[in-house]
């Protein structure tokens, strides 16, 4: 049976990437992944920006992927 509960707040998700607290000129590296996972933070911080206007360039780096936040 399950129970329903009441007053329960939502938490505001798991911050796997820090995108959203970057300032214009601010970059992260992700490195020492396999290549086949080094698309998804590029992918995060392109929705991200989709969502809230903002903006990100990525570019290889030897053996990961730097973002910067250029808008």
């Amino acid at each position: 049976m399950m129970n329903i509960e009441k007053g329960v707040k939502i938490t505001s998700g798991n911050k796997k990437y820090p995108f959203s607290e970057m300032d214009i000129g601010d970059s992260v590296f992700f490195g020492g992944e396999p290549k086949a996972t080094q698309s998804k933070p590029v992918l995060a911080a392109r929705s991200l920006g989709d969502r809230k206007g903002l903006k990100f360039s990525a570019r290889s780096e030897g053996d990961g992927v730097r973002i910067w936040r250029v808008k």
